[in-house]
């Protein structure tokens, strides 16, 4: 089936879940597990989905792979994740926090030193819960949840994504005692992707060509593009895009940089340029993101 094909788990369908709290359209929290009874699969995730497991059984089916979960689970379920089928016993529970990549992007913004375990979460979607962990999890999602519901606090959003921060990292980290724990061994295009990212992230500001990353690998482009794809879903050019957008978001929302200086710190030949490279794909100009946020 092509990509374009399948069709998207977005945030359009998580308002209509029940006993949700949402803030805006970026970030959701809830504990029921929703009715699956009428989806179709595959479907490809939009968010990127978070849960912890209370109680009962799942099974589900991510890029091609059968996983079964029970309680006391972290579940991290990243976007463009394809779920091929998913069931889940009658008992079944769990903690959810749902985030749009959008809001992701803003909260932590990349992190290339977590670029390992991430990997890691791809071929190993859940990970199994001390009793310590699980309490600090579902206190975690307890404190979230208690600022979601604060709708007519003037930060309630700035706080919303601190905790969310915090919840990332705590999560990563639990990922990463198992990953090392386990000296999973990558295939080769899974080394591959987590040398592109490494490098994209220093080196986006000035190259955002294909052909350049390919030559820092050793690869051809179309080598490169084709592992990149085969891994993560999204090509190399997408990736590139990301970050640079993540690089602009940062410079307009944490410094008092120009337009145009930020213009010539990301090596773009000028300010109209970058302009209408940015609104075509956030939909605004870097003038109106800086002012929104």
């Amino acid at each position: 089936m092509e990509r374009n094909l399948i069709p998207k788990l977005d945030f359009e369908k998580i308002k209509k879940l029940q006993n949700t709290d949402f803030i805006g359209d970026n970030f959701a929290i809830f504990k029921n597990f929703p009715d699956i009874s009428n989806m179709e699969f595959p479907i490809r995730l939009e968010p990127t989905v978070f849960a912890v497991t209370l109680s009962g059984e799942a099974d589900f089916v991510l890029n091609s792979k059968n996983y079964h979960i029970g309680p006391k689970q972290l579940v991290v379920l990243m976007s463009e994740h394809i779920i091929g089928n998913a069931s889940a016993s009658p008992d079944f529970s769990a903690l959810f926090l749902v985030i749009t990549p959008q809001f992701a992007e803003e909260c932590m913004m990349k992190q290339a030193h977590l670029t390992s375990t991430i990997l890691y979460t791809i071929e190993h979607p859940s990970t199994p819960l001390s009793d310590e962990e699980f309490e600090r999890l579902k206190e975690s999602h307890q404190m979230l949840w208690m600022r979601a519901r604060l709708t007519q606090h003037p930060f309630r959003e700035q706080m919303a994504r601190s905790l969310l921060t915090s919840v990332f990292y705590d999560a990563m980290g639990l990922f990463d005692t198992h990953a090392s724990a386990s000296n999973a061994n990558f295939t080769r295009q899974e080394q591959i992707f987590a040398s592109f990212l490494k490098l994209v992230s220093k080196s986006c500001m000035s190259e955002r060509g294909v052909a350049y990353y390919a030559k820092q690998l050793c690869l051809t482009p179309k080598y490169l593009s084709t592992a990149i794809k085969e891994v993560s879903g999204r090509t190399a050019l997408e990736w590139i895009t990301e970050y640079t957008l993540l690089e602009a978001k940062s410079l307009l929302i944490s410094t008092n940089m120009s337009i145009q200086e930020i213009t010539y710190r990301l090596n773009f030949p000028n300010q109209s340029f970058f302009g209408k490279y940015f609104k075509h794909y956030t939909g605004m100009s870097p003038g109106q993101y800086r002012q929104q946020h």
